[in-house]
This record gives C-alpha cells, sequence and structure tokens, in this order.
C-alpha cells in the first residue's frame, strides 16, 4: 500500500469519517466541525503543525464519541475507521500517540483517570483495559488495532502502554481467552526492540548472571532484556496462580492465534530468567491482614515450557527454535535444574526439543532447517549434563526406573548420533557408584558397552564421542562393566581416537583424548588378564598398540593434564601386574633368596615388556641409532607427574587443600618409580629420569630423604604403601625395611608416604643387581633441553653423581645396610 502525503491522509480520514453520523444532534456537530477541520488543514503551509493543532480536538471528540455516541454502530465505526487509518501510513501512527515520552506523573494519571486522555492511542487503552466500557467485540478489535499499528514502529508510543499497564490489560484478555487473534501480535508491537532496559525497584538497569560472572567483560549472554519484556515475564495473576508463560501458551489453541508469534512472546518473556528466577517469586495477602506470603513460580514456568512449550514447539521450526531458546534462558540458572532433573517426562522433552519428530520418528530436516537447531543441539547438550547431575535426578534414575528403561528401549532402535550423545549422558550421570555401574549392566536388555562400541567407530564427533566415552568410564568401575568393555574390544576402538590427529587449540578434542587415556587405565585397573589388551602386535595395524600410541602422544603433546594421566596410566599398569605376584615377606637383605617371589617377578616383567614398544624400552642392546629411538620410558611418563606437582607445590599462592592434592600426587609418583624399580631392566630408564634437568628429581628424592619428615601426609592416603591393598603387595617390604636395626617406628607415628616410596626405591636401586649389567648414563636417553651427558666422559660422571646421590640417600635413610 502507498504511502499517503499528510494532507491526503486528512482529506481521506474526513471522508470516512463523513459516512458516519450519531442519534445525538450536539455531537453530530462536532463530529461536522472536525471532518471540516481535517480538510482545511491541507490547506495551511504547514501541514504537520495545522494536524498537530488539531489534534486535542480530535481526542476530545473521539473521547465523547466513546463514551456517549449513539447508536453503537457509530462508536463502532468511528473506532473502526482510526484503525484503517493507522495502516496507511506512518502520519497517523505518529499523530495518533505522543510527541515525546510522558513522565511516571502524568502515566499516573492517566492509568487513575484523573484526566482525559491525552492522544488517541491512550483512548484505545482504556477500551482495552476495561477502564472505558466496550459494547462490542468489534470496538475492542479496533482498539487493539489502533495500538498494534501505533506501536509497530515507535517506542514514544511503546513507552505510553508499557507504562500505563497496557501489557498486563492484554495478558488479561488473553488469560480471559478473548481476541488472542489481535492480542498476541499486538503484545508483541508493543514489546519488541523496545529501548528501554529493565529496571529494578531503585531504577537502576538489570545485571544479568553472565554479566556479573563476566567481572565487566563483555558477556555473550543473549539479547538483553528490556522493559516491556520484563512486564511480560513477570507477570502474574493470583486467584489462579496463573504465570504470563502459562497464559501465552493456552492461547495457541485459539482460533486464528498466530502461534510464531505466541512462541516469540515466550522466548521474549523468558530473557528475565537471564537476571535471576528472584523475578518470579510474587507476594501475596496471607491469612491476615498484616500477613504477606511469597510464592516462587520458577517451578510453574519451567513446568509449563517443558509441557506445554514442547506442544507449541511442534507447530514449525521457527515456533522450535523460540521455544529452545526460552528454555535455555531459564535452565541457565543453577537454582532451575533440580526441578528439571527430578522429573522424567520434562527431561525425556528436554532432550526431543532440538529434534523434529512425526511420531516417533525423527524427521530429516532441510538444511536451513537443520543449521537454525544445530547451535541449540549442542546447548540442550551442555544443559542435560548440569540437570542430569543434580541430587534430584539421582533420585529418579535407579536401573530399573522407567527413565532408564526409555534410554534402553532408544538403544534399540536407529537415532541420530547427536541425540544419542544424550541418552548417554543420561545413563553415565546415573552410575553414581559401582553398584550403579553393575546395575546398569545388568539391567541394559541390549549390551550398552556394544552400543558403545558400534557408536564409538561410527562418529568423529567429539560433542557425542565425549558422552560416550564417559558412559564407558563409568561403566569400567566394576568388574562386570570391565568385562563388558573388555569382549568389545573397547581398548581397539578408543584407540583410533587416540592416533586422530588433535589440535592444540580444540579444547574439545583435547579433552576427549585425557577421556580416553583415563578410561584404558580403569579398564585394566585390577584386571592383569587384562594388560594384554594393551600388547604390541607388530602384525596388526599401527593403532592396535596402544601404548605405543601413548608415548608418542606423551612426546608430542603440550598439556601437562594429558601428560599426567599418561603417568597415571603407567602407575595402574605397573600396580595391576605386580598385584597379582607372590612377594616374600621377608625383608630387602633375604629377597633374593626368595626364588619362587623372583619369578613371579619376571613373568610380570616379561608381560611389562610385551606391553611397553620396543622402541621404548632400553637394553644394553640397543643398536639402533638415536634418533630412531623413542626418547620417551615409561618412567619418564612417571616422572611427569612429579616435576609438575613438585614445580606447583613450590608456589606459596596455592591453597592448602591444593597443596594437600600436590603432594598426593608426588607420592603416587614416587609409589611408581618404586613399582618400576622391581624390574631390574627398568633401573636405568629411572636413573635417567632422576639426572634430567641438571638432577632436579634426584636433588627432590634427597631433600625428602633427609627430612624424615612423618607428617606431611595423612598415612591413610590414597599413595601410602603402608595402607594399599590393590598395590604390588610393595608395603611389605617396607615392613621388611621397617624392621631392619635401628629404624623402628612407633605404631602411633605417622607416615609420609613419598619417604617410605623413595625408601623401597632407593633400597632397590642401590642393591647390586648381579643379574643385569649396568648402562652408563650415555646409553640413557636423556632429552636435550637438559643440561644432561652429552659425551661418554660425561655419562660417566652423570652415572657416579645418581648412583653416588642414591647411596647418600640410602644412608640418611638407614639403608646402608643394604650395600655391598
Amino acid at each position: 500500500m502507498a504511502i499517503l502525503p499528510l494532507g491526503e491522509a486528512c482529506f481521506r480520514l474526513a471522508d470516512m469519517l463523513e459516512q458516519h453520523w450519531s442519534n445525538d444532534q450536539g455531537l453530530n456537530r462536532k463530529h461536522s466541525a472536525l471532518i471540516s477541520a481535517l480538510r482545511s488543514s491541507s490547506d495551511l503551509q504547514d501541514e504537520k503543525c495545522g494536524v498537530l493543532t488539531l489534534m486535542p480536538a480530535l481526542v476530545s471528540h473521539v473521547d465523547e464519541v466513546i463514551q456517549k455516541g449513539q447508536p453503537e454502530e457509530f462508536k463502532t465505526a468511528v473506532l473502526c475507521t482510526l484503525a484503517d487509518s493507522t495502516r496507511e501510513g506512518p502520519s497517523w501512527r505518529l499523530l495518533f500517540g505522543l510527541e515525546a515520552k510522558p513522565n511516571s506523573a502524568v502515566n499516573d494519571n492517566e492509568i487513575r483517570r484523573a484526566c482525559p486522555p491525552d492522544c488517541i492511542l491512550e483512548i484505545a487503552r482504556r477500551i482495552v483495559s476495561g477502564k472505558t466500557q466496550a459494547s462490542t467485540s468489534e470496538q475492542v478489535r479496533s482498539a487493539l488495532r489502533i495500538i498494534a499499528n501505533c506501536c509497530a514502529d515507535n517506542n514514544v508510543n511503546r513507552n505510553v502502554i508499557i507504562q500505563r499497564d497496557g501489557i498486563e490489560a492484554m495478558l488479561e484478555m488473553a488469560r480471559q481467552r478473548r481476541e488472542c487473534d489481535l492480542v498476541i501480535p499486538t503484545l508483541y508491537n508493543v514489546c519488541v526492540d523496545y529501548d528501554e532496559p529493565a529496571r529494578n525497584a531503585a531504577g537502576e538497569p538489570w545485571v544479568s548472571l553472565q554479566e556479573k560472572t563476566a567481572e565487566g567483560a563483555n558477556a555473550d549472554s543473549g539479547p538483553a532484556a528490556n522493559a516491556a519484556e520484563q512486564r511480560l515475564g513477570t507477570f502474574w495473576f493470583p486467584a489462579e496462580r496463573s504465570t504470563s508463560f502459562e497464559i501465552l501458551l493456552e492461547t495457541k489453541d485459539y482460533r486464528d492465534c498466530p502461534v510464531a508469534t505466541v512462541a516469540d512472546l515466550v522466548e521474549m518473556a523468558s530473557r528475565v530468567a537471564l537476571y535471576g528466577t528472584q523475578n518470579f517469586v510474587h507476594k501475596v495477602g496471607g491469612h491476615r491482614l498484616d500477613e504477606s506470603v511469597e510464592i516462587n513460580t520458577t517451578a510453574d514456568v519451567v513446568h509449563s515450557l517443558l509441557t506445554y512449550g514442547i506442544e507449541l514447539a511442534k507447530e514449525d521450526i521457527d515456533c522450535r527454535v523460540s521455544i529452545c531458546q526460552a528454555i535455555l534462558n531459564f535452565l541457565s540458572q543453577p537454582d532451575t535444574h533440580h526441578i528439571v532433573g527430578g522429573d522424567l517426562r520434562m527431561i525425556w522433552n528436554l532432550i526431543h526439543l532440538p529434534y523434529t519428530m512425526n511420531g516417533l520418528e525423527f524427521e530429516i530436516e532441510a538444511d536451513e532447517d537443520e543449521h537454525a537447531l544445530a547451535s541449540y543441539r549442542k546447548e540442550i547438550l551442555k544443559t542435560i549434563y548440569r540437570v542430569s547431575a543434580t541430587g534430584a535426578y539421582e533420585k529418579i534414575s535407579g536401573s530399573q526406573s522407567p527413565l532408564l528403561r526409555n534410554c534402553f528401549d532408544t538403544l534399540e532402535v536407529d537415532r541420530p548420533h547427536d541425540f544419542l550423545a544424550s541418552i548417554c549422558v543420561l545413563l553415565a550421570n546415573s552410575v553414581v557408584s559401582k553398584e550403579r555401574a553393575q546395575q546398569l549392566i545388568q539391567s541394559s536388555p541390549r549390551n550398552v558397552a556394544n552400543f558403545l562400541s558400534d557408536l564409538i567407530t561410527k562418529t568423529s564427533d567429539s560433542g557425542v564421542l565425549l558422552p560416550a566415552i564417559s558412559l564407558a568410564t563409568r561403566l569400567s568401575l566394576c568388574p562386570e562393566g570391565q568385562d563388558a568393555l573388555h569382549k568389545t574390544n573397547m581398548i581397539l576402538a578408543i584407540s583410533v581416537l587416540l592416533t586422530s590427529p588433535s589440535s592444540h587449540v580444540d579444547t574439545s578434542k583435547l579433552e576427549m583424548q585425557w577421556d580416553t587415556i583415563s578410561l584404558v587405565r580403569l579398564m585394566i585397573k585390577g584386571r592383569v588378564e587384562y594388560i594384554r589388551d594393551l600388547a604390541f602386535n607388530s602384525e596388526a595395524s599401527s593403532h592396535s598398540n596402544i601404548m605405543s600410541v601413548m608415548i608418542s602422544i606423551f612426546e608430542t603433546t603440550s598439556q601437562t593434564e594429558i601428560k599426567t594421566e599418561i603417568g597415571r596410566l603407567s602407575i595402574e599398569i605397573l600396580r595391576t601386574l605386580l598385584s597379582s605376584t607372590r612377594q616374600s615377606t621377608q625383608s630387602v637383605i633375604a629377597v633374593e633368596q626368595d626364588e619362587a617371589g623372583r619369578m613371579d617377578h619376571k613373568k610380570a616383567e616379561s608381560i611389562f615388556q610385551s606391553i611397553i614398544p620396543p622402541q621404548t624400552r632400553l637394553s644394553p642392546t640397543t643398536t639402533s641409532p638415536p634418533n630412531l629411538v623413542s626418547r620417551t620410558t615409561i618412567a619418564d611418563t612417571i616422572s611427569c607427574i612429579l616435576t609438575q606437582s613438585i614445580s606447583q607445590s613450590s608456589n606459596p599462592q596455592q591453597r592448602s587443600s591444593h597443596q594437600s592434592h600436590l603432594l598426593q600426587a608426588e607420592a603416587e609418583a614416587w609409589f611408581g618409580l618404586a613399582l618400576l624399580s622391581t624390574f631390574p631392566s627398568t633401573h636405568s630408564s629411572i636413573k635417567a629420569a632422576l639426572a634430567r634437568h641438571d638432577f632436579h628429581l634426584l636433588k627432590r628424592l634427597r631433600e625428602i630423604a633427609a627430612t624424615k619428615d612423618t607428617t606431611a601426609l595423612d598415612p591413610v592416603g590414597p599413595h601410602n604403601p603402608a595402607n594399599r591393598n590393590d598395590g604390588n603387595n610393595i608395603e611389605e617390604e617396607v615392613a621388611g625395611i621397617e624392621n631392619a636395626p635401628g629404624t623402628a617406628k612407633t605404631t602411633t607415628e605417622k607416615l609420609d608416604p613419598r619417604y617410605e616410596n623413595i625408601k623401597v626405591l632407593v633400597a632397590r636401586l642401590v642393591r647390586p643387581q648381579q643379574s643385569q649389567p649396568q648402562l652408563q648414563l650415555q646409553s640413557l636417553c636423556l632429552d636435550s633441553e637438559s643440561p644432561s651427558p652429552t659425551t661418554a666422559q660425561a655419562g660417566i660422571e652423570a652415572d657416579k653423581q645418581v648412583q653416588a646421590g642414591l647411596e647418600a640417600a640410602a644412608a640418611e635413610m638407614g639403608l646402608d645396610w643394604v650395600l655391598v
């Protein structure tokens, strides 16, 4: 429709008004005078000035028509004519409102009807609010059209409606199911793109949770809520305990109601949630006159969104996108997670929300629809992690629960991989104990391990792989889970993930790499029969030797966390191997007399050598050129834990709780080296590790040996050999040392596990190994970055320095009696 010039618009409005007359002759005279004034205003040099001068008379006349006009058809016709005129161009949309935003005093007077209406828009607002009685539905519809059109592109006019309780009036109409086909688009025009922010009672702009946590940075917290959306989102009808969300969602079934606009309004209202759920707490009167009660409607809103909102999302892709965003806005608040986490239906609806479904079948979306939903699928997956981590979820996610039965049923049919990621998260977070892991394995009609193995091999999406690996990790907490994963050859499946290129800046892939290494460690933990799953097979594909891959990752990665996890895997391999041997309970002096024990250790050492790639083992017969031999040994992977924990624990700014954690990590690493020293063939690599970086670890060993600190760690810590039942029975050798002459301790004295583990390590390294040729340090893999010896003579000197340091430590610890 072409935009009419103002003069022509005045003539047209005059012509339309001239077609309708009242039964009241006095009113007709005013009506005629107004028509003449409209026509004559176009003759003025400044048309706009003339029309502005005329507007108070027009407002007064229309108000009188609405109040006194007869018959009803006359009132209806005048309002309809005014509404039609607002469609023809911007002129009347501006003129029917105000030139500037009024102050609060003016608004209060207009709300109370303490003064005549100040514009045509105010007359329409009074009709919609019920302040001016409208006799027919058509009159109300015309008033809504005037509001909708005048507010479509004008923030001053929006201010008139917003600040004079117009939003609340229209929501009340929606609650009563009155004219919803017009109320909904009118609400949208009033609220969208309003230029004033939401404010608190003190008049200060709201600050979202994301903005608070960003500490002044530009946080991507989504669209900021404006003052219109603030009123839209916080409306509440106390008599029925109805929130604006419930009211809006229930209009979906109203005839001709624009459902996409309803979804948009719901999303706009949900932006209030970004500023905290306290905005959904309402006060109502109590039993006494002076009593008020607070009612929190947050749970009601979340329930509405994840039930009625889901029905609205099924209408079309635009509705689905809006509802996705609305739900994410609410679930951005941590105190909403337990609401969803404790409700099976809401959880199930949430994971299905970002997918288009026809009945029980997933539909294949068009490319543009797929793109629109892709980001929401990722965000909702993150939300599923948080929701299923609540105590409320733990209560409803037992192995026999309806929720888990639904999950099991889903595994039986083909589903999109990213959807199955949510199922993996739900299953993984249901496993909060070894008993739960066992029950999950036993309750699954289809082997969950088989499903995971298939899923891992069929996708490269880290968003899917991470929850799949997490679920496998939870299952490996129990022997039944380890058995199931072993049967599916899970180690081979995940070894492909480790060999895939990993960017140093792709955090999800780095996280996946760390999780995969951790999974390998737990799958073989305490299961010596599964250690051979790691065995090197030169005839198999390159990724079948997972330990070779681990060493390669260790050498190339810059991520300390990944290096540390590889070190923990090395320790677990040793612990599991040696926990199956039968070691003598005699002291170190008599160990060489225990042939049975020595045979057991020889067998363990043979298995150990079979799973470690040849290029990472040093032997006296190594003839490969240095550049073809891996420079990394198992001792290096364990020593990395020491290097990191020592460097971090030296920082005085570390909190005491973190300091304790670092000391535990250091104790674990010394424990690992003590285990490794069980095998004589590894002594050279251990000494090489002690010599690296200017003998840094040797100095640390000497420092702990000299302090004889017995209170650094709690003796029941996880890496105290004297309290470990899953180790290599290393505690028995410690017992032999402790009972040696002059070294007895009282039973009440606390032991530092670092000291105790170092004592075992030193005892083994300084004890002559007649059957094992000793290597000079020049044959060891000393990294090029450290100031370690590079010549044969320097190597001999370094070898002597390490040996001297170990012997000195042995003497300080009372182990000089083991020397010959």
